[in-house]
């Protein structure tokens, strides 16, 4: 703890004064012996003034009287300013003199700050990594990161958070404490066969301006085909097949933009997929046009002088479309066209080869769960530094290899999303955000990361990496980022926790991290017992197996120009600030606290907090206890729509209301109207487009639509259907009501 000025101004004076006494009493010392007498027993601290009183004004002992006192004054604080300059001066150590860091050293680095990353504890105080710098843990499995760093820091750090989980224990532990203290939560398990996930779909951060479009699917391309090594070829070709497979997605309206319906029609919908595709050019950008040949009049030899005329031939020619006349979709832009055919003209073996290298890392998407976890958006990356957000990336470990390119592109969404303007440049982006990368290295190398880290801090953007040992960060790509990528990265962590390693060359790491100090050894000669030697020996601050019997409570902290820290672990489920936290949203732990006992000890004056034990907290935390709720996906929906299964809208379907989500039309072409107060003419143009929304539907599932009008009695019935979904004003006239078309409402089924 830093000490009061005052405190330090006290001590200096004290000081002062300390050696002006021992200056006076020396004066009079000194006096005694420049007359050649014994001071001992003579001398006290009133000597020299007494005798400067009585002979001031004697020239030859005045003399001698100044003599003395100069020189004791000179000697005292002589000795006192060469001590003082000798301790502040460095003392060269010849192995160095390395040491782990006093408290008071750990408050001037900052570590006690008031918020931030919390990264230890030290006696009994926590330490906070203040600022937007990054930190770093090395943990090996089962160490305790999750217990001590992740949870923690989720329990108590205020702004956005994204945090790959692993298990989802931090969901099902913290999420709920996050909801209750003003974060918005979202989980994204693509994996969750209980439909127990938020949505991501990378696609629609795309964006709708066509000449920007272009840079945004090249930009997802490249994280699906980087390009490495011997597959650059086929990575570059299939780059530019994903290009034009999503820009037909994006100029054909009724079409799902997600990744799982761009590998669907990747895939030719049932046919060979070149045959599939140059059909769909054909029907976007071409029309049928009939031509008639004039007959020719032909003579039948040089003998006969009759003429034959040839018959009028009519045929069918495809010829390009240069205006669209506004019947069924647009044709496809060239930008499309150019890439679809860059792919057909291949040859049949290198077309093969093409199609294997882009649908390798798309096969994920074939699995109708991912499929529909990445089919919308329930959040939007862009937000998280304008609003409060924690957003959990659930990852099953056993699919970590299955998720590693979609956590890799993830992220790199993410980060390229939010590094378009500095935080606080705008009044609206003012919340900084962690990313705390626990199994850093488990999507692969993310390049956005590996190029970008250096400038991340500046859009508030603050990593909290965790490893489980340095080496992994290292790793050749695409699993790691490179020896000298993954030393830049780590140089670009200006905190590091390193907790008891459990491989020799880590400890070697660790031990050569830490450095050396200097020691004093003696050496004696056993056949001259009586002589010896003094000399300077070198020591790790700790041994290699020092570190290897470190306890499993303790850790040690780097910090730049601060020694290292040792310090002690975090265990949320034993320290009651945490435990208060999660019991102020749960029953079951806040009961723990109100047994008989406890009230009786607080009648008494003593306040026990109940800790429960692992299987209790296990069992409270595993039944949802602490987690928010997430509405289930609906698979079963999700595959109707996709396989276009469909049924007629029947009266039970609209009883409780219509959800809007199941009618088999695109309910975002319909715009509401702004205001309740409408005229006639404006509830008329409401419903025409509205009804012209569900002629569109059937158009695509009918070939030919019947136009008989309804009668009566189907129309009024059919009006009753609808009111439940919307309030027609039919004014005084009965008559002007829209004329409806005999046309099936469709349901997914």
């Amino acid at each position: 703890m830093e000490k009061p000025k005052w405190l330090k101004g006290l001590f200096v004076v004290i000081v002062f004064m300390a050696i002006t006494v021992a200056a006076l009493w020396l004066s009079g010392a000194m006096f005694y012996i420049l007359n050649k007498a014994n001071p001992l027993g003579k001398t006290n601290l009133w000597t020299w003034l007494e005798y400067w009183q009585s002979y001031q004004y004697e020239p030859a002992i005045a003399k001698k009287l100044k003599t003395s006192i100069f020189i004791a004054f000179t000697a005292c604080y002589g000795v006192f300013i060469a001590a003082t300059v000798a301790a502040l001066r460095d003392t060269p150590f010849l192995h160095g003199n390395a040491r782990f860091a006093t408290e008071g050293e750990i408050e001037k680095a900052g570590l006690f700050a008031k918020e931030g990353i919390i990264v230890g504890k030290f006696k009994n105080r926590f330490m906070l990594f203040d600022g937007l710098q990054f930190a770093l843990l090395a943990a090996p499995t089962r160490s305790g990161k999750g217990v001590g760093i992740v949870i923690p820091n989720l329990l108590s750090y205020p702004e956005s958070v994204v945090v790959i989980d692993v298990k989802q224990e931090n969901f099902m532990i913290t999420s709920k404490y996050r909801a209750q203290h003003g974060q918005e939560c979202y989980l994204h398990n693509p994996f969750a066969t209980d439909g127990q996930t938020h949505r991501y779909n990378p696609l629609s951060y795309v964006s709708d301006i066509p000449r920007i479009r272009i840079l945004d699917i090249i930009g997802i391309a490249h994280i699906f085909y980087p390009g490495y090594g011997k597959d650059k070829f086929f990575d570059e070709s299939a780059r530019n097949l994903f290009l034009g497979l999503a820009l037909y997605l994006f100029e054909t309206p009724d079409m799902p933009r997600t990744i799982g319906e761009l590998l669907r029609q990747g895939s030719g919908k049932g046919q060979p997929v070149k045959e599939y595709l140059q059909t769909l050019i054909k029907e976007r950008n071409y029309k049928e046009v009939e031509t008639t040949t004039k007959g020719e009049v032909k003579k039948t030899g040089p003998i006969s002088n009759r003429n034959l005329t040839k018959p009028e031939e009519k045929k069918i020619e495809l010829v390009p479309i240069v205006e669209w006349d506004g019947k069924g979709h647009p044709p496809l832009s060239n930008e499309c066209v150019d890439a679809l055919n860059r792919f057909l003209s291949t040859s049949d073996n290198t077309l093969s080869s093409i199609l294997a290298s882009f649908n390798a890392p798309l096969t994920i998407w074939a699995s109708p769960i991912v499929d529909a976890a990445t089919s919308g958006n329930d959040f939007d990356l862009r937000d998280i530094r304008k609003r409060r957000m924690t957003i959990y990336l659930g990852i099953p470990p056993n699919k970590l290899a299955e998720a590693e390119i979609l956590t890799n592109l993830f992220f790199t969404q993410l980060i390229s999303l939010n590094t378009d303007k500095l935080i606080h440049s705008t009044p609206e982006i003012k919340y900084p955000c962690l990313l705390l990368m626990d199994e850093f290295t488990a999507p692969g190398r993310i390049e956005i990361i590996d190029k970008a880290n250096a400038f991340l801090a500046g859009y508030g953007l603050r990593l909290l990496t965790i490893v489980q040992s340095p080496s992994q960060i290292k790793t050749e790509p695409r699993r790691g980022y490179g020896k000298e990528g993954g030393e830049t990265l780590m140089t670009n962590h200006a905190l590091k926790i390193l907790f008891t390693p459990d491989d020799q060359k880590t400890a070697n790491e660790y031990s050569e991290m830490l450095g050396t100090y200097t020691f004093k050894a003696q050496s004696i000669n056993i056949h001259e017992r009586s002589k010896g030697s003094e000399s300077d020996q070198r020591r790790s601050l700790m041994l290699p197996q020092e570190l290897h019997e470190m306890s499993l409570a303790k850790q040690i902290i780097r910090i730049g120009n601060t020694k290292p820290i040792l310090c002690e672990k975090i265990f949320y489920y034993a320290d009651h600030v945490f435990l208060d936290r999660l019991k102020s949203v749960s029953p079951s732990l806040a009961q723990l606290d109100d047994s008989k006992l406890k009230q009786r000890l607080r009648k008494l004056g003593v306040n026990m907090k109940a800790k429960p034990s692992q299987k209790t907290f296990e069992s409270i935390w595993g039944a949802g206890e602490l987690a928010i709720a997430i509405p289930p996906l609906d698979y079963g929906l999700h595959e109707a729509i996709v396989q276009a299964r469909n049924r007629p809208l029947v009266l039970a379907d609209v009883e409780q209301g219509i959800d809007l989500s199941k009618l088999a039309i695109n309910t975002s072409a319909i715009s509401l109207p702004d205001t309740d107060n409408l005229s006639e003419e404006q509830i008329e143009d409401f419903v025409d487009s509205f009804f012209d929304t569900l002629d569109m539907a059937d158009d695509s599932q009918q070939a030919e639509p019947d136009d008989n009008l309804v009668d009566d009695i189907e129309d009024e019935n059919l009006d009753d259907e609808l009111s439940n979904v919307i309030e027609i004003d039919d004014g005084d006239n009965k008559d002007n009501g829209p004329q409806l078309n005999d046309k099936t409402i469709e349901l997914t089924a």
